[in-house]
């Protein structure tokens, strides 16, 4: 099981484990958790080369994966909003797929 936190005051989003849901390199649930941390880390990274977020932390390893970032003064409400439709995405895998994915937001 993939479990997947996001903490919302922190603006951190982890994911540990594996869904096994498929066999390796064809675990369809595996991959679209995969695509939206991999998105989560490129908007992060894309913020910090334009000074938008301070402290980036990118860590994508097989089975274990997080991104983080505290946003400037002015752009609070758009990291938190980043964070917020990625996280809606996994929501929603998480709600299709209950017996793969555990979810679980932190305020």
């Amino acid at each position: 099981m993939v479990e997947i936190t996001y903490n919302r005051k922190y603006n951190r989003l982890t994911a540990k484990g594996h869904a096994y849901s498929g066999e390796e390199g064809h675990d369809l649930v595996c991959a679209a958790v995969s695509a939206l941390m991999l998105t989560m880390a490129g908007n992060v990274n894309a913020l910090s080369r334009q000074g938008s977020v301070r402290e980036p932390g990118v860590h994508l390893g097989k089975g274990d994966a997080e991104v983080r970032c505290k946003p400037v003064r002015k752009m609070g409400n758009v990291v938190t909003l980043m964070f917020d439709t990625v996280c809606t995405g996994i929501q929603m895998l998480a709600d299709q797929y209950p017996e793969y994915i555990s979810y679980k937001v932190m305020q």
